[in-house]
């Protein structure tokens, strides 16, 4: 089992006399690789998590690598974390992929290819569908507010890129309806929704759309990328220009916001009509997605030198002061975001799931 106790690591320093150190010094972790879970011949995509009747799961997409093989929504009982166990899977809508998930109560919903598909899991070992609703293509994630789903839809052209934001009545699930589709910027990718608000990231920065009112999603801030990345690499050949703001979480007033090899930055959001960086930190990861849980900053990711997977935990208590508290090396390149459930954070990326032990000091 690997560990690293960060804990101890602290001490030392101190006994040798004061090293510099970028450590809380109120909050430690001690990370270990639990165990670990793989599906052959497939990649392990987008996961939720969820309690449901007292016993713990988690539910992903898979993705084969063979066109004879079917996309899954798979659901792994991981009640015990040290021994997760598969208990069912559901054969996608059309055998599209699934590129994101969200659960609410015991409805689970899945953005696909082309469509969005809700699932009843009051019955995590036997998932029944509830419905399918075609929609227009981009492969993003899904965000629920209330009773109404909201997903990208976009016409893809290299002179004319158009963008627009779907709202989906989903107070029946049984039978969704589409209840506007409100053009936006091209680079309005919607990665996270909280109270009244969207949160998106783009080629050309970070914006926030208001939906007090629903249906009439509007843009009410915006902040341009400062590195004036014109395109989001993201693949493995161009790992020294892979840069922009490609995810972002929302705790409280800040956005916290995954920025590859610009490493973490911080908006202070409290005035969307006057967003300010407070602070960027260097994390040497190049990352693409970040997840928070409880002051928790969790961001997979890249490193060049020696080359290999590595996922950072930033204690983000004071937004204007983050602290890396400890580093894990993971089996992938995750580009999903970790999903913590009790004391353990599960990591998808390609056929491997990790699954690592977070305790706090």
């Amino acid at each position: 089992m690997k560990k690293r106790n960060i804990a101890l690591l602290f001490i030392s320093a101190l006994l040798l006399g004061g090293c510099q150190t970028t450590m809380s010094e109120t909050r430690t972790l001690d990370l270990n690789i639990a165990s670990s879970w793989q599906r052959e011949e497939n990649s392990i995509r987008p996961a939720v998590a969820a309690t449901i009747d007292g016993r713990d799961y988690l539910f992903f997409g898979t993705q084969p690598n063979s066109s004879k093989d079917d996309n899954l929504l798979t659901v792994l009982d991981i009640t015990d974390p040290i021994s997760p166990r598969e208990v069912a899977s559901l054969v996608a809508p059309e055998n599209y992929p699934i590129y994101g998930l969200i659960i609410h109560d015991t409805t689970l919903y899945a953005r696909l290819m082309r469509s969005f598909w809700i699932v009843d899991v009051s019955d995590p070992t036997a998932p029944m569908q509830l419905s399918v609703l075609n929609t227009g293509s981009n492969p993003g994630n899904i965000f629920l507010v209330s009773s109404y789903l909201y997903i990208n839809v976009s016409e893809y052209s290299a002179e004319n890129p158009k963008m627009s934001i779907q709202v989906i009545d989903v107070s029946d699930p049984s039978n969704p309806q589409v209840a506007a589709t409100v053009a936006v910027a091209p680079e309005a990718s919607i990665k996270e929704a909280s109270d009244n608000r969207l949160y998106c990231t783009g080629e050309d920065g970070f914006r926030i759309m208001d939906i007090s009112s629903p249906l009439e999603p509007r843009e009410i801030g915006f902040y341009a990328d400062p590195t004036g990345v014109e395109g989001h690499s993201t693949t493995g050949s161009d790992w020294d220009t892979m840069d922009g703001f490609f995810d972002v979480t929302v705790v409280g007033n800040h956005a916290f916001i995954a920025s590859a090899l610009s490493g973490l930055r911080v908006l202070d959001i409290t005035d969307p009509s006057n967003i300010k960086e407070v602070t960027k930190l260097d994390t040497l990861v190049i990352t693409l997605s970040i997840s928070a849980y409880d002051n928790l900053a969790f961001l997979p990711g890249a490193i060049q030198e020696p080359f290999h997977f590595e996922m950072l935990v930033v204690d983000i208590t004071e937004p204007a002061n983050p602290k890396i508290l400890d580093s894990i090396e993971i089996l992938v390149f995750a580009i999903e975001r970790p999903v913590k459930l009790g004391d353990y954070i599960y990591v998808t990326g390609g056929q491997s799931l990790g699954i690592i032990g977070l305790y706090e000091g």
